[in-house]
């Protein structure tokens, strides 16, 4: 259905799709986009960067979008998937990619640079359930490196006033989990969130930075 490159070992779902549809049209019913200023856009946990390749397919007004990914694997597939996607847009897609764990997005030079995160992170703690043996598929579906509420942290510190994000979000009350609780201790004091129509039963957050 989609021409993207990716490891064999982990295939994208597509909630990645829908995510990067959702957050474009909400982009282009935006009043006042005239295109006098390029936006720039973070993809968090980006593996091969669909979420972002296909919003910016769908998205009408220029964007720069950094591609930030902890696991090397991914990269020669973002590079194919960008070459891919230059072709389908006929033009370059100003693209970056930040191959490091997303806790180095906390350092100063980070504050307050995108108008726009999205996010189809891991979805579980590593002790909500067996670990796989592989490490990389570990990594996609486990916070390893990291953990949930730093990836929050990271949104609230990269975003400038008045920017978004748009992340998918499981519902773990079956484990014990209150994601609520979490978001509500870290984003309250700087802006608002709120829960959107899930994606495919998993749920999508929109955060609002503060003015």
């Amino acid at each position: 259905m989609h021409g993207y490159s990716q490891p064999t070992d982990y295939r994208f779902s597509h909630d990645s799709i829908e995510l990067a549809a959702r957050a474009a049209a909400r982009l282009n019913r935006s009043s006042g986009l005239d295109g006098s200023r390029k936006l720039r856009i973070l993809d968090l946990c980006a593996g091969c960067g669909v979420v972002g390749f296909e919003f910016a397919r769908q998205v009408r007004i220029p964007v720069s979008i950094d591609f930030n990914e902890v696991q090397d694997i991914y990269r020669p597939h973002f590079l194919r998937n960008l070459e891919w996607m230059n072709c389908l847009r006929n033009s370059d897609l100003e693209a970056t990619w930040l191959g490091f764990n997303y806790d180095e997005l906390l350092k100063l030079e980070f504050e307050g640079q995108y108008d726009l995160v999205l996010s189809n992170p891991p979805y579980f703690d590593r002790e909500q359930g067996k670990l796989p043996p592989s490490d990389f598929k570990a990594r996609c579906r486990f916070f390893i490196d990291s953990d949930f509420a730093t990836l929050w942290r990271v949104i609230r510190h990269v975003l400038r006033p008045a920017g978004q994000a748009l992340v998918l979000v499981r519902d773990l009350g079956d484990h014990g989990v209150d994601r609520g609780q979490v978001l509500d201790e870290i984003l309250n004091a700087r802006g608002s969130w709120s829960e959107l129509e899930p994606v495919r039963g998993t749920g999508l957050v929109l955060f609002t930075s503060g003015s």
